[in-house]
């Protein structure tokens, strides 16, 4: 699994409040652990850093965007079928968020939560929505496969590949395949190049199998009960 490292920028990300950066170091990212592992700090690291991309070549606060992106999943561990509503109310929550913006930019951040998703019919309210919206999706045919299939493999742990397998590429085409709902506000060529050779992969049974068996034995490896010391 990757793992959580502490947010550093590279020279093409706009700085950030090395304050701010700090509360959510230690208040909200440890908060993760109790998503399900799909949702968990491996993936927001990802998401944290395509917002950080798309910002630095748009007219954005990027602490705000920053702060969105740290909060967007964390109602996951409430509700994770309204998640994007309770993330909202979690961040609304956050005092301390007073200390770094105002009144409405928290209320762009909150509505910028609530419009991430992918099924979003409404659209996005703010480029602030657009962005996380954007960089909540996936570049990498890895990550995409821990992320369906560690889900599959936490909730149905004693089914056979065969159903994983079956599940996850019916789930993949019906989100990314033609005619899905996927939808992505920003132009971003990361995922244009990503999603073109997803929806090759949707269409090779086996390669997709590959790809589900390498994040399967990596969650195995992962969720193994520890040897005991002799």
């Amino acid at each position: 699994m990757p793992q959580p490292t502490k947010q550093t920028q590279s020279a093409s990300q706009p700085r950030l409040n090395p304050k701010l950066v700090r509360h959510i170091e230690t208040v909200v990212m440890p908060r993760y652990q109790k998503n399900d592992i799909s949702h968990q700090r491996w993936h927001i690291d990802g998401v944290i850093k395509r917002s950080l991309d798309l910002a630095a070549t748009r007219r954005v606060k990027p602490d705000l965007v920053y702060t969105i992106a740290a909060y967007h999943d964390l109602g996951c561990q409430i509700n994770r079928e309204e998640h994007e509503h309770e993330s909202a109310k979690l961040c609304r929550a956050d005092q301390k968020l007073t200390s770094f913006f105002t009144t409405a930019e928290l209320d762009l951040a909150a509505d910028a939560i609530e419009d991430h998703r992918a099924s979003n019919q409404r659209g996005c309210r703010s480029i602030y929505g657009k962005i996380i919206a954007t960089a909540d999706k996936f570049t990498s045919i890895p990550d995409l496969m821990r992320s369906v299939g560690w889900y599959q493999f936490e909730h149905f742990p004693d089914a056979p590949f065969e159903q994983y397998l079956e599940g996850c590429i019916k789930y993949v085409a019906a989100k990314y395949g033609p005619g899905g709902y996927i939808a992505v506000p920003l132009p971003h060529p990361p995922f244009d190049h990503f999603l073109a050779e997803l929806r090759t992969l949707i269409n090779d049974r086996a390669a997709f199998a590959t790809y589900l068996r390498a994040a399967h034995s990596e969650y195995l490896d992962l969720t193994a009960p520890p040897i005991a010391k002799s």
